[in-house]
């Protein structure tokens, strides 16, 4: 069970509002879906693995209850993806109030001496034009309300030395 009760946030405290987390199949992404859940959040577990997804989405609602979390496979990089993400989340809450830019590609990850042009094409894809793409899917409808905020938190657009 996933738990922040040593933390100073209070169980509940988001309770109302609706996350939408890019990248949260695992790692990092997986965290913060599971920590706005517990705060009370709504969350949108996004990625594009389905077995993945469904795996958090089930942990999430188990913790949490019943539709606290749903799953929508998507390559945040499309921008038919981000119509149809936005179309789900709004259909099943109606609004997001958090968006967080976490997905990456960790397959990427090498030395940039002898990676191909394609690669980097698809760091950038997913670090900076997928952000590009839910900033303006989703902001607008923020700023209408006067209420929201965005998280990056992409670490992808790099290549490392060989360790």
């Amino acid at each position: 069970m996933f738990t922040l009760e040593n933390t100073c946030i209070e169980k509940g405290c988001l309770k109302g509002e609706v996350a939408l987390v890019t990248g949260a199949t695992s790692n990092v992404g997986k965290g913060y879906a599971q920590a706005l859940a517990w705060a009370g959040a709504k969350v949108v577990v996004v990625g594009r693995n389905a077995q993945r997804g469904a795996a958090v989405v089930d942990e999430i609602n188990g913790d949490n209850g019943d539709g606290t979390a749903i799953f929508v496979a998507a390559d945040v990089s499309k921008e038919e993806d981000i119509a149809r993400l936005k179309q789900e989340a709004y259909a099943a809450f109606g609004k997001v109030d958090i968006l967080i830019n976490n997905a990456m590609d960790m397959s990427l990850n090498g030395p940039i001496l002898g990676a191909k042009v394609e690669e980097l094409d698809r760091s950038y894809a997913i670090s900076a034009r997928a952000v590009l793409l839910t900033v303006n899917a989703f902001v607008p409808d923020m700023v209408d309300r006067a209420h929201g905020t965005v998280v990056y938190s992409t670490t992808q657009f790099h290549y490392m030395p060989p360790m």
